[in-house]
């Protein structure tokens, strides 16, 4: 008896592999963060920084953590990266500011000297806008 060969159709994959909109899907803080080389920056324009520490964690201003965040910001601002502000100087109302010397150089343009001041000094009370609903 003979038998009749069949040719059988082969079907591209459909799942698996590398494809837009592929893997997990991001969650918690980082989510809508992009992942670009940021563009060159010039050092004349000074960049607002801000760091947040885990929750849970102690103060950042008590003892021992105060002076060591205080002796490296005063070793970092003299290096390549210059801190401008530490216990910032422009509130709007009278605020008690720390003792002793700024662990920090002043700085040398006129944006982040004098220039940031034209917008008016700041109230304790005001904060960023939230963030709106980027897509």
């Amino acid at each position: 008896m003979a038998r009749r060969l069949i040719q059988l159709e082969l079907r591209p994959r459909t799942w698996g592999g590398k494809r837009q909109g592929a893997g997990r899907k991001p969650s918690g803080r980082k989510v809508g963060v992009p992942h670009r080389t940021r563009a060159a920056h010039d050092a004349r324009h000074p960049v607002h920084v801000t760091l947040r520490a885990s929750q849970g964690l102690p103060s950042l201003r008590m003892e021992p953590l105060f002076p060591a965040i205080r002796r490296g910001l005063a070793q970092a601002s003299r290096g390549g990266l210059r801190v401008l502000h530490f216990w910032f100087e422009g509130w709007r109302i009278p605020i008690s500011l720390m003792k002793g010397a700024s662990p920090v150089v002043a700085p040398r343009t006129w944006l982040a000297a004098v220039g940031w001041r034209r917008h008016g000094l700041i109230h304790p009370d005001e904060r960023p806008a939230p963030a709106c609903g980027r897509r």
